[in-house]
């Protein structure tokens, strides 16, 4: 009997991705420009016009995608809207031919405990005005 030993670089890297909806889990698919877990949140939410979004959602109100009232693009606004959702912050839902956008609030308490609420309650830069 032969036993292959494997060293750290040959082995397979451990799997972060979240589960794939058809086995329950949630629409996640890990974003090639983004880290797994807490680190792929905090890089998400450190782009001003995402946590822009983000603190609209925040209202606990569901939009169309192209409601959201940003002075950017629609394909910027996509952009930051895949990033959101791949970071596991927002959650998309179908409905006829539109994509409600929602804040994912219990997906983001279960995985980080306090984390959204927390940035949430941090002072907005872009809202402060100089004096």
């Amino acid at each position: 009997m032969t036993v292959k030993l494997t060293t750290a670089s040959e082995a397979a890297p451990p799997d972060h991705s979240p589960p794939h909806p058809a086995n329950g889990g949630p629409d996640l698919h890990p974003h090639p420009d983004l880290h797994p877990g807490v680190v792929g949140v905090l890089e998400a939410l450190a782009d001003p016009m995402r946590m822009a979004i983000v603190r609209r959602l925040a209202s606990g109100v569901e939009y169309p995608c192209g409601w959201l009232g940003l002075p950017i693009s629609k394909s910027t606004l996509t952009h930051h809207l895949h990033v959101l959702h791949h970071a596991g912050i927002v959650v998309k839902r179908e409905e006829g031919t539109r994509r409600m956008i929602s804040l994912d609030r219990a997906g983001m308490e279960s995985r980080f405990p306090g984390l959204l609420d927390a940035v949430l309650g941090a002072p907005d830069p872009e809202a402060v005005s100089e004096t």
